[in-house]
């Protein structure tokens, strides 16, 4: 769709215009090809910038001053990098799809919470707040999450035990795996 787009409306961008790309397969070589002329910012935020919570990724520019006020203005919806155009595969797994699977961890967590007899709406805000918190926990602190981790569990007690379930059931290398297969995939869809 870019090359559509492109041409419906490159006619009406002035020569120096800034153009934000978040088409996440298209190089910033290909978009400057629709956009002769202009300055090519590529960018890719995730969709917690709705609550102004999100990562946004921005690929670092030839033009500084540009590149600079680009990322002051997102840092109005979130966390922003400015990484190089080849990591943008890494970060688009990383970023960009990872909250739909923390969204899974959420909807697992809230069931378990209804297994156990509380009701939905709490269970969802429960674990959404678990979330939220122990991500607080990790950026403020400036911890290692294993060190964070090991302060929950107590030896012999609950949360340890249940440690040992994850382990066992594998959710550290099936949520490696999930982000490395986007990573692939993203991959992927740049090269067509």
């Amino acid at each position: 769709m870019v090359s559509a787009v492109a041409d419906e409306i490159s006619s009406s961008i002035k020569v120096g215009a800034t153009i934000i790309s978040v088409a996440a397969s298209i190089s910033k070589k290909d978009l400057s090809i629709y956009f002769n002329g202009s300055r090519i910012v590529r960018i890719m935020p995730n969709t917690p910038v709705k609550t102004c919570n999100g990562f946004i990724s921005v690929v670092e520019t030839e033009n500084k001053v540009v590149e600079n006020g680009v990322v002051e203005l997102l840092k109005r919806v979130g966390m922003v990098k400015v990484i190089k155009e080849e990591q943008i595969h890494a970060y688009n797994a990383m970023a960009g799809c990872s909250p739909a699977f923390m969204y899974i961890l959420i909807e697992a967590m809230s069931d378990a919470g209804v297994i156990m007899g509380i009701d939905r709406k709490t269970s969802i805000e429960m674990a959404a707040q678990v979330f939220k918190g122990s991500g607080a926990m990790v950026l403020e602190s400036g911890k290692h999450p294993a060190q964070l981790k090991d302060g929950v569990c107590t030896p012999g007690g609950l949360t340890i035990k249940g440690v040992e379930v994850l382990e066992e059931k594998s959710l550290r290398s099936g949520l490696i795996e999930s982000i490395i297969a986007s990573y692939n995939k993203s991959i992927e869809s740049e090269k067509k």
